[in-house]
């Protein structure tokens, strides 16, 4: 999972991603022939990242276009996901697009190609306080929350459509 400490968020020693690259346009290839590289498996070690097999461009002229999964998932295969309440902290799902300047794609380069992800499902977090209004203040005991617990992916706006129904119960532990 990606560690979180405030609001950054870093990737963890021996965390994968897997990496989509096409050709065309920006509109993602419906089969796996249509992909440069299709999911490929990027390791992180705590400092670089290894790809698994080795990606090379298509050609030195020709725009590719990016998208990337973490946990890496078949966005050929895969379009539900599922939110586990009892095991949030698995349930995060990051998505990273890069299409280059103007979606005009990235032409062969030295340089390794920017993934800035954005959460498109992750961990709730319910965190109760209370004012100094209250002379003794509230016991709680029970939190419920009812959310949507699955959610339609599309993959080429990195966006979750929620779906399904779900209800999750936590006893206080800090009271």
């Amino acid at each position: 999972r990606v560690a979180t400490d405030g609001l950054s968020s870093i990737f963890e020693e021996n965390d994968a991603i897997g990496v989509y690259v096409w050709t065309g346009a920006t509109t993602l290839p419906d089969a796996a022939a249509g992909y440069v590289a299709n999911n490929v498996t990027n390791t992180f070690d705590g400092k670089n990242w290894t790809a698994s097999p080795q990606m090379l461009w298509k050609d030195a002229e020709t725009p590719h276009y990016f998208l990337s999964v973490y946990p890496q998932t078949d966005i050929l295969t895969t379009t539900t996901y599922t939110l586990d309440p009892a095991d949030q902290e698995q349930s995060d799902l990051l998505v990273a697009m890069n299409f280059g300047t103007d979606n005009a794609g990235i032409v062969a380069q030295t340089n390794p190609v920017p993934l800035a992800f954005g959460h498109v499902m992750a961990k709730l977090r319910v965190n109760l306080k209370f004012t100094e209004e209250f002379s003794k203040k509230p016991k709680v005991e029970l939190v419920t929350v009812v959310a949507k617990n699955k959610a339609t992916i599309d993959w080429q706006t990195a966006t979750a459509t929620a779906t399904g129904d779900g209800r999750s119960e936590s006893r206080c532990t800090q009271c």
